[in-house]
């Protein structure tokens, strides 16, 4: 795995055949954060892995210069008011507070994760 470094995101190159083995996009509503992502919180963010455990994550399909990418959305339910594991990407429009990163999965299997500014700082445990 390689690793390409640019301002305050990370970016990796995923394996041949991760992004159809994460298949995380293709659920309507939000899932457990899928574990080669969780993986790359942890390391890059020296994130708490029973707080992240806690989050979920949605996805939706979408285009970046040309690519087909899937972008998502890692949030905590506990502050989606009452629809918790059942927001979807969407959804998360309405709960900006909740949403803790964000990034996208292109065709080529390149990952972008990004720590959303409006994430609340006593969410984001420091192991």
């Amino acid at each position: 795995m390689s690793w390409l470094l640019a301002s305050n995101e990370r970016t990796w190159v995923a394996p041949r055949g991760l992004v159809r083995g994460l298949m995380f996009w293709t659920q309507p509503a939000s899932t457990a954060v899928p574990v080669k992502v969780r993986n790359v919180l942890l390391a890059e963010y020296a994130l708490d892995i029973s707080a992240v455990s806690m989050w979920r994550c949605s996805a939706t399909a979408g285009r970046l210069s040309g690519r087909e990418v899937r972008y998502f959305r890692i949030f905590d339910p506990s502050v989606t008011a009452g629809k918790g594991n059942a927001c979807t990407y969407g959804d998360l429009d309405n709960y900006p507070q909740a949403v803790l990163f964000d990034g996208y999965v292109d065709e080529n299997g390149y990952v972008n994760i990004a720590r959303r500014s409006s994430a609340q700082g006593d969410a984001l445990h420091v192991a």
